[in-house]
């Protein structure tokens, strides 16, 4: 495969210090190719966003970053880069939508004037041409009456149409990069499926990467090529989609897709993993999944296992090693 337009290498993310360290993310490496849609996946708590966040330095002010982390976007890595060339990716190279849109969108401005701001920040164009394409981008993701729609501020809107407004940003900007962090996990299911289509239609007219992050398995099955699972902070499995889906290698994948409703078993109960995600200071020295996993033996709790090849895919299990 061609070379990763971004590369994550021994992400690690830690919050206190001394004994009471907490290893939120815990040596993540990842690659995302152009026109690639690589999705991260895993419950809440596992690491994803803090992730994301990495990529464009975004983590909180107490958050440290292992010594061996990279991020490397174009041939730069991201994490050494000066505050100022950082600002230009920022603007124009990755552009990132956050799950809760009001958030993102500046209560005391118009639309239009946050729009156009974002246009004119990646692009040297006059303010004129930036409202011009600020409402092409607004009849693009299918919001009624742009015209309108610019005029308002955010709390005039429903949380759909905020959603859209960002991914209009995201359009106008064109960036080779989209981190969508959990995009749709507040809208109802038409408007779903309206901001994944955008997001489909980013991704084959523009040539966008996409790294999306969700917990929702559906969602996955309709926007991946390559799927990457997170648990306690840990990569437990990655592979191509439909491998990951057909023949999901690690039991924590495999108890998340049993837990997925299926409208042709209307009476089957969902299925449960017992047990808690552990804590981010458990020992390194076991298998995180181990209190939960129905394969669970000594060797287990005594070493932590290795990401293993397992049919062109990895997961991270002892049973695809010689150990078992």
């Amino acid at each position: 495969m061609a070379e990763a337009l971004l590369q994550i290498s021994d992400l690690s993310i830690s919050f206190g210090g001394g004994a009471g360290e907490l290893r939120a993310v815990d040596r993540v490496s990842l690659a995302v190719h152009r026109s690639e849609v690589l999705c991260l996946v895993g419950e809440s708590g596992c690491g994803k966003t803090l992730t994301a966040l990495a990529i464009l330095r975004l983590l909180p002010p107490e958050a440290r970053l292992g010594a061996e982390s990279e991020v490397r976007f174009g041939g730069r890595d991201l994490l050494r880069l000066p505050e100022r060339e950082l600002d230009k990716v920022r603007a124009s190279d990755i552009a990132i939508i956050f799950q809760d849109p009001a958030s993102s969108l500046n209560p005391t401005q118009t639309i239009s004037r946050q729009l156009t701001d974002a246009i004119r920040q990646g692009q040297k164009i006059s303010r004129r041409k930036a409202q011009a394409a600020a409402l092409a981008a607004l009849s693009e993701v299918g919001i009624p009456s742009p015209e309108l729609r610019l005029k308002e501020y955010p709390h005039q809107l429903s949380g759909g149409m905020k959603q859209r407004i960002m991914i209009a940003m995201t359009l106008a900007k064109q960036p080779s990069l989209l981190i969508a962090d959990e995009p749709t996990t507040s809208l109802d299911v038409t408007v779903q499926a309206q901001i994944l289509h955008l997001l489909h239609r980013l991704r084959r007219e523009q040539g966008t990467a996409i790294l999306f992050i969700t917990h929702d398995m559906g969602v996955v099955a309709q926007m991946a090529d390559r799927v990457l699972v997170m648990y306690a902070g840990q990569v437990v499995e990655h592979g191509g989609a439909r491998g990951v889906f057909h023949r999901p290698a690690h039991p924590y994948t495999q108890g998340l897709l049993r837990s997925v409703p299926r409208p042709d078993r209307k009476y089957e109960r969902l299925n449960v993993i017992e047990g808690s995600v552990p804590l981010p200071g458990q020992p390194a020295s076991m298998c995180r999944f181990a209190e939960r996993c129905g394969f669970c033996r000594p060797l287990c709790r005594s070493a932590a296992p290795p990401l293993t090849e397992r049919d062109g895919a990895f997961a991270r299990c002892f049973r695809y090693t010689e150990e078992w």
